[in-house]
């Protein structure tokens, strides 16, 4: 049952009990301390009026005077609450005795008395014994009703049902106040909670209302819904590379199989040529050419595969020694350049003398060609490409630049990134696998 019940019931319920057993025991202990500490007063000024009025009668007992006593006894009608008072001689006898107010139902004195006091259901009797004067024997015994203690705690009670009233409404008012601050922020947290439970919309958040507790635990409830957007946000974004690798490779794939299989074609029909026989010299010489160019072409495409591998897994390793990186790119230069004079491409050289350095030549000759091939396979015919080399500060600095269309802006930040063109369909322009680049950038940072 408990459990259904909202937190601001709750806290709301566990204040109103809290508060009403406090204030109904405090009330109880109040009225009890009350009740005795009035009863103690009313035996006190009974003993008090006892004594008092068993002074004013010791010259009656001792002349045996009863109209005396009589009236030293009725000086006991100030006292509202007065029934019954008893003069006793010393020797235990009755004297005289003087009854007050409705005594119908008063009994009759006691034969036998003892110092002392007593409370009764509906009265309480005190017994005084002379102890001045001749006759120190002498003894008084007074009945008195309680009806004073029992308006008091009826007066008592219905005061403090009063004040329990009120502490209840108060303790109301508060618990209300202390559920707006309490529960209202955790009610509209449980909100929040359920919302994004029920839209799955992450991006809401909870407003915090103070800096207590309750504001840690919704700053830290904030925190959480941004670490979990943030977590969606970079599934989502490796889901998107993960796509996009997969496109990616269904690109190479097909790619490669074009590019493996153009050179192959061409290597096995003109094979087929040879075989028949019947071409004249010149025909043979250009198929044999033919042949030599495709399987090169092939070999090239194989060995490039094979140095993403190497350099990708770490197994490649360099012959550094002294070189003139001048020469390196001369013979670069040399063996790009059939290629450029097929295409009517001009290459110009802008530097001179000797660079020594440090290095792999082959490596740093295989950096060059593949920066002259692709410049060379993408500027048109009657085109130019430059290679600069510059030493300044003990840099070197190698630039190719060529006047063929450029890269689009929007392809530049993958320009380096392997099987990454800017044209991807195998009926493009140009061929290569998008890995000629790559291999420069991986071999320059070694």
């Amino acid at each position: 049952m408990l459990s259904r019940l909202s937190i601001r019931q709750k806290v709301g319920g566990l204040l109103m009990v809290t508060s009403s057993a406090i204030l109904v025991l405090a009330s109880i202990a109040y009225v009890t301390w009350d009740y005795f500490h009035f009863r103690d007063d009313m035996e006190i000024s009974l003993r008090a009026q006892a004594e008092l009025v068993l002074d004013n009668a010791a010259a009656a007992l001792t002349f045996d005077d009863v109209g005396a006593a009589r009236e030293s006894l009725a000086m006991l009608s100030i006292n509202p609450n007065m029934r019954l008072a008893c003069l006793y001689r010393q020797d235990r006898t009755l004297f005289t005795e003087v009854r007050f107010g409705d005594t119908a139902e008063e009994g009759p004195c006691p034969s036998a008395v003892t110092r002392g006091s007593q409370f009764t259901n509906d009265r309480l009797l005190v017994t005084s014994q002379l102890t001045r004067g001749r006759d120190t024997g002498g003894l008084i015994f007074l009945a008195s009703d309680l009806e004073p203690l029992a308006a008091r705690l009826q007066t008592q009670g219905a005061a403090v049902a009063v004040i329990v009233l009120i502490g209840l409404l108060v303790s109301f008012l508060l618990s209300s106040l202390l559920q707006r601050i309490v529960s209202r922020p955790i009610g509209a947290l449980a909100g929040i909670a359920r919302e994004i439970a029920d839209r799955g919309d992450y991006s809401l958040r909870a407003t915090p209302a103070s800096r207590d507790e309750i504001g840690v635990l919704v700053g830290t409830f904030n925190r959480m819904l941004d670490e979990v957007e943030s977590s969606q946000r970079a599934r989502a974004e490796a889901l998107e590379r993960e796509q996009q690798a997969n496109r990616l490779k269904d690109e190479f794939l097909a790619t490669l199989s074009h590019e493996l299989r153009t050179p192959l074609n061409a290597i096995v029909g003109w094979v087929h040529l040879l075989r028949t026989g019947h071409l004249p010299e010149e025909e043979r010489r250009h198929a044999i050419d033919r042949i030599d160019r495709n399987a090169h072409a092939q070999a090239k495409l194989v060995q490039d595969l094979l140095d993403v591998s190497r350099i990708t897994t770490g197994k490649l390793q360099l012959d550094i020694r002294e070189i003139d990186l001048a020469s390196v790119i001369s013979n670069a230069i040399d063996a790009c350049r059939p290629a450029a004079d097929a295409r009517q491409v001009g290459i110009v050289t802008q530097f001179s003398g000797a660079f020594p350095t440090g290095g792999d030549p082959d490596r740093l000759q295989q950096v060059v060609w593949n920066l002259l091939s692709n410049a060379v396979r993408f500027t048109p015919a009657g085109g130019r490409v430059h290679i600069s080399l510059v030493r300044a500060g003990g840099v070197d600095t190698l630039r190719v630049r060529d006047t063929g269309a450029g890269i689009e802006p929007q392809f530049v930040p993958y320009v380096f990134e392997p099987f990454r063109q800017a044209d991807a369909a195998s009926t493009r322009a140009h061929g290569g696998l998008g890995i000629g680049l790559t291999i420069v950038r991986r071999l320059t940072e070694m």
